[in-house]
């Protein structure tokens, strides 16, 4: 749908994101400081115009490494300064399986998400959504993407739900440049 290829950022799957978004339509994104275990999530958060995301991010991306911090992407879309609903993302617990695509499918399906990419983070796995799914949905989605878990094997990250539930927004990081990351996310693959 997109047309990225394997390695590429996940920069530039938003920059193919925005082309489905009103023109004037906002991304959030958010400039932070990783600490292991932390219950606090001190960010800087700032929009940008959808139309702008490239030199947008490589600017951000700039000015946060300059400061050892990191850029993520917000899943609020703003138009004309309302919110407009979320990019469904999700932070995979390690290895994805098929059967974990299977069931991502699904819930996708039931929030009308036509389907996803998938990077990998370094040490996990993050998935974006291909649109948008709507505001007042977005609790619902984070508790059917935590009863993806079971006491057999933990799918999503339950610290990454407990933190975008208290935040009210997803966020994935678009960026490497503290030393606690092992890799910047790259494209593996659509589904």
């Amino acid at each position: 749908m997109l047309g990225l290829k394997a390695g590429q950022n996940p920069g530039l799957f938003l920059n193919a994101f925005s082309q489905t978004l009103p023109q004037s339509a906002e991304f959030e994104y958010g400039i932070y400081g990783y600490t292991p275990k932390s219950v606090i999530d001190s960010r800087i958060i700032v929009k940008s115009n959808c139309a702008s995301v490239i030199p947008f991010l490589e600017q951000m991306s700039l000015d946060a490494f300059a400061v050892n911090k990191d850029v993520a992407i917000h899943s609020k879309i703003y138009f004309k300064d309302q919110l407009l609903g979320h990019i469904p993302m999700i932070d995979l617990n390690g290895a994805v399986e098929d059967t974990d695509l299977r069931n991502i499918k699904e819930i996708f399906k039931d929030f009308n998400v036509s389907g996803g990419s998938l990077f990998s983070s370094g040490r996990s796995y993050h998935i974006y959504g291909h649109n948008l799914i709507e505001a007042n949905r977005f609790t619902e989605y984070l508790g059917r993407l935590l009863l993806l878990n079971d006491t057999e094997k933990n799918v999503i990250d339950i610290r990454w739900i407990g933190h975008r539930l208290i935040a009210g927004y997803c966020s994935l990081r678009l960026t490497k440049n503290s030393p606690y990351y092992l890799a910047q996310p790259a494209f593996i693959k659509s589904f």
